[in-house]
């Protein structure tokens, strides 16, 4: 398949008078449709406005200010040829005359999807296929409300011919302004238009509905008007397209290739997403427009969609952006407008790095003075490649798990009543506190013990310890120290414990006690035939009858038969008479009397004549007050003094650069961390921003995800608020461990994490290796984007960046066939928007300077040179020159996006992630080509440019690979034997 692509109308001669026809006929259908559409938008924004309803307002003007995208011509089965169109515009808008609706919108949803060629199968439609796409960018910038019924570009897509594969493509800039130069004949074609014939339909309000059960076509016989237009103009020269922002384009949203849309509509469940792809890929992109989805998956009607669940979760105030650098933080917020997502954050990692620091207490500092214990330490050393990763980290996480342990063993065993040190309650003795202190110690260790093999199937041995270790202090001491039951005693000041209160009756009836009433103390209270044998036996009876009934009970009759006897009377007491003459008496009571007295405090017990009379229950002996023997020492429970010994003793004492300290000297050789330079920082309390995420991530991961149940933990043990989504853009040029940090950043809910990147433009030895091992907890889903987007529209440049990812930095996985290879080839000889110079740096001034005094003032530049210390001396030597053909330069790590016109001299490093219209690249000579993001570096400049590129290098010192690649005398053997860079000599 081959692709035709002509601009119109400077090249409407090249085109058939069918084929400009069929232009013409297009162009002027949707200048009536964005006229109605802006109509009907006008009409319901006053309607909204009457009433206050700010949602819809929202709404209709985002819908005033995007209108429509795509137009899709579809013949069906069911509705014959039919027009549709979409909106990026989240809501419930839809027009029924022009086929205009939402993109999660059924008929939105396939508009899309749609490319030319395709064809299915919908309950609306029934069997179809697409005819012709045409594809629309709005005017933007202060120009935009000039032109609001109108277009900036169109692009016009369908096959060739009737059975051929091939794409014609018209690409029309200022609709309107192509019309007044039709209508002067440009150029000589035949095709006029005059204004009397530049009737448009005139627009109907149609139904405004959701769904698409009402779209359906109109009538071309409508009644026109006139167009009213200015005077016609006569431009002979090629219209220069621009950019009014330095950002992506929001058109990728509705015309997403296959892969993107799969990445753009994944299901709620999907969890972390990786998104890798070559330069100008979309990956980017296809990211924000993941997010765009998640975000208005809230204005969705519930079951109109078969593709997408409705859910108001993801809020794009409760999303974040996370990119590396500054600079393309206003990059992906102009992005972020254009797609309505104005209220995302788009943050730096040094800002989410400075927050969850703050959060985490990392520095210590003084609650006197506010001094900090830690100092942050600038350096970086040249070994600490190893402490950015993965295996770092777990490496830490063993040995820390280890740590915690002797500490938590260490307060358990320190857990000691000191008889010397305190005077216990009247109540209690020393040695019973003793006692109980010792029963909870050895309670702990148990329960510790079994705690510890049961987390063997943890992905971090320290995962969420301080919250389980919490929660096990807690449930022990509360089983041991506040357990539901009821204290007794047998015997005098030996406190025993049940927690059931017929185990209690049982055990005094085992142990010959009798139950009386506090407030009838001269009557025993008698509930069972074990009552009544005690009753006869501590009172040494001799007689026994029952009162206001005649006569004696035979007491050697057995006690069920008694029980049986006595029960069966209406009486409630009996008098019993002992040997010594003595008269006692028993009542006859229920088991729910001896309870409701229980709860009464009125029971007590009694274990023989001699004793004294006891209450039924005890107090818990951990209720006791004891008191500081030292001077001035308040009286607490002893409950509380044990709580005092455990939680905060481990917790409130625990800093996680401490312990790290504490780690790096713990851990053995295995680790080497005896050799790392972090021990060496740690000692001397410094820190650089490997320790600070190093910290932070195991602080996550030893710390309370939830706050509200663990509310005594200290705050820098609890996790910060999470976000609703997470979008990492150039996830490459991050660590393995901030890609960790990231991530967990994201509600556990959903995993809604986006990382965009290509590990090809990696341009330092310590970013991510292992993207798989920075998410332990769910896999990461993987997708591949190969399809050079920001270059398509230059073969020789997109040719480029291919060949020399595949050629030089080996990535085999493009290119794959000789047939693409022998295009790619044949593309960067043909030089279209490509020169070559063979100039040292020293002597390509002139030729620098005679590329950009013939580029368009429109055009954004950029001046690339292998490292900033060369962008800064050939900045210097250019500036001059350059002020003689009126430009400005600057050079600096952070490209100023409101400078879009000034030249940029920059490095690879610093335009990570941006595009520019055309790319200067000098001193490739100066490349370290043996190191591999050296290597990357030169890539990445290679990939930034859409129009042009120039390269100004000596060929002589370029690796021969590199010099025949860039000199376009590369053969298609050379390629398929292939070649590394870390080869190069």
């Amino acid at each position: 398949m081959s692709i035709n692509r002509w601009k119109i109308p400077t090249e409407i001669e090249k085109i058939t008078a069918e084929q400009a026809t069929a232009t013409q006929e297009a162009i002027k259908a949707e200048l009536d449709c964005i006229d109605s559409v802006i109509d009907d938008v006008d009409k319901k924004l006053r309607r909204a406005r009457e009433v206050s309803n700010s949602q819809d307002i929202s709404t209709l003007e985002e819908m005033k200010r995007v209108a429509y995208g795509k137009s899709v011509l579809i013949e069906s089965d069911v509705k014959g040829i039919q027009e549709y169109r979409v909106t990026q515009v989240a809501g419930s808008y839809a027009n029924t005359k022009h086929g205009v609706s939402t993109s999660l919108s059924p008929i939105g949803t396939l508009c899309r999807q749609a490319y030319i060629g395709l064809s299915g199968k919908s309950k609306l439609l029934g069997n179809y296929e697409v005819l012709e796409i045409r594809t629309f960018e709005r005017f933007k910038g202060h120009v935009a409300a000039d032109n609001l019924r109108n277009f900036q570009t169109m692009v016009r897509s369908s096959f060739s011919g009737k059975y051929s594969n091939d794409i014609d493509e018209y690409h029309t800039q200022d609709l309107k302004k192509t019309v007044l130069m039709w209508s002067n004949n440009i150029a000589g074609n035949e095709l006029t238009c005059p204004e009397d014939d530049l009737d448009i339909e005139e627009t109907t309000q149609g139904d405004i509905t959701w769904g698409v059960s009402e779209f359906g076509g109109w009538d071309e016989d409508d009644a026109i008007d006139d167009i009213i237009l200015d005077e016609p103009e006569n431009i002979s020269e090629p219209i220069e397209l621009k950019d009014e922002y330095f950002g992506l384009s929001s058109n990728f949203y509705l015309n997403p290739t296959r892969e993107q849309y799969k990445i753009m509509s994944n299901t709620l469940d999907t969890g972390p997403m990786l998104v890798e792809g070559i330069a100008g890929s979309g990956k980017t992109c296809a990211a924000l427009g993941r997010a765009k989805t998640l975000v208005d998956l809230s204005k969705v009607v519930p079951d109109e969609s078969d593709e997408y669940e409705a859910t108001d979760f993801f809020d794009q105030e409760s999303s974040v952006g996370i990119v590396r650098t500054g600079e393309l933080v206003q990059y992906l917020k102009q992005t972020c407008n254009e797609l309505g997502l104005s209220h995302l954050p788009i943050i730096e990692y040094d800002e989410l790095r400075s927050r969850l620091q703050l959060a985490r207490e990392l520095e210590q500092r003084s609650k006197t003075d506010n001094s900090p214990k830690y100092a942050l330490s600038v350096d970086l050393s040249e070994n600490d490649e190893s402490e950015t990763t993965m295996s770092w980290l777990e490496s830490f996480d063993k040995v820390l798990f280890d740590l915690l342990l002797t500490k938590v063993d260490k307060v358990v065993d320190q857990l000691t009543f000191d008889t010397n040190k305190f005077e216990p309650s009247e109540s209690v003795s020393t040695l019973l506190l003793s006692t109980l202190t010792d029963k909870l110690k050895l309670k702990l260790q148990t329960n510790i013990a079994q705690w510890k093999t049961s987390r063997v199937h943890s992905h971090f041995a320290c995962e969420d310890l301080i919250p389980q270790l919490y929660q096990l202090m807690r449930v022990t001491v509360a089983d041991t120290v506040d357990r539901s039951g009821f204290w007794y005693s047998i015997k005098d000041d030996e406190p025993e414990f049940t927690t059931s209160l017929s185990n209690l009756f049982g055990a005094y009836r085992s142990h010959k006690h009798l139950f009386l009433d506090k407030q009838e103390r001269t009557c025993f209270q008698l509930s069972s035939q074990q009552d009544l044998s005690t009753f006869v036996e501590k009172c040494e009876l001799v007689e026994l009858s029952i009162q206001d009934v005649p006569g004696q009970i035979e007491l050697n009759t057995p006690f069920d038969d008694l029980w049986d006897k006595v029960s069966e009377e209406d009486t409630q007491y009996l008098i019993g008479k002992s040997s010594n003459g003595a008269l006692f008496k028993g009542k006859l009571v229920d088991v729910e009397q001896l309870s409701f007295l229980r709860s009464e405090r009125r029971l007590f017990v009694l274990q023989g004549l001699s004793s004294r009379v006891r209450p039924f229950e005890r107090p818990s002996p951990y209720t006791a007050t004891i008191t500081p023997t030292s001077k001035g020492g308040k009286p607490t429970s002893f409950s509380n003094f044990l709580r005092s010994r455990l939680i905060p003793r481990l917790f409130n004492h625990w800093h996680i650069a401490d312990l790290y300290r504490d780690a790096l000297l713990f851990g053995d050789k295995g680790w080497g961390s005896k050799n790392s330079d972090a021990l060496n920082r740690l000692i001397g309390r410094k820190l650089n921003t490997h320790d600070i995420d190093v910290l932070l991530a195991m602080s996550h991961i030893i710390g309370a995800k939830d706050n509200e149940e663990y509310g005594s933990i200290p705050t820098r043990w609890h996790t910060t608020q999470y976000y609703r989504s997470v979008f990492v853009d150039e996830v490459q040029d991050f660590t393995e461990i901030q890609v960790f940090i990231m991530g967990r950043q994201a509600s556990p809910e959903y995993d809604a994490v986006t990382m965009v990147g290509d590990m090809h433009q990696q341009l330092s030895g310590r970013q991510a290796k292992d993207l798989d091992a920075c998410f332990p907890y769910r896999k990461l889903s993987k997708h591949l984007l190969v399809e050079n987007k920001r270059q398509e529209f230059n073969a020789t440049l997109g040719s480029i960046s291919q060949i020399f990812r595949r050629f030089i930095q080996g990535d085999i996985r493009l290119s794959d066939s000789l047939e693409q290879v022998k295009m790619h080839l044949d593309n960067i000889r043909s030089s279209d928007g490509y020169t070559f110079s063979n100039l040292g740096f020293e002597s390509a001034h002139d030729a620098i300077l005679d590329v950009i005094r013939t580029q368009p003032q429109t055009r954004t530049i950029a001046v690339l040179t292998p490292n900033l210390n060369l962008a800064k001396t050939l900045e210097e030597n250019l500036r001059e020159g350059l002020k003689s053909v009126f430009r400005e330069s600057y050079v600096s790590e952070t490209v100023q996006l409101n400078k879009k016109y000034q030249i940029h001299f920059s490095s690879p490093e610093h335009i990570k992630g941006l595009e520019f219209d055309t790319v200067i690249l000098a001193g490739l000579e100066e490349v370290e080509w043996t190191k591999k993001d050296k290597v990357n570096g030169v890539y990445v400049a290679l990939s930034r440019p859409r129009k042009e590129l120039h390269v100004v290098s000596l060929i002589e010192r370029l690796p021969t690979p590199v010099a025949r690649l860039l000199s376009a005398e590369l053969s298609m053997d050379e390629v398929f034997l292939g070649r590394e860079a870390s080869s190069f000599e």
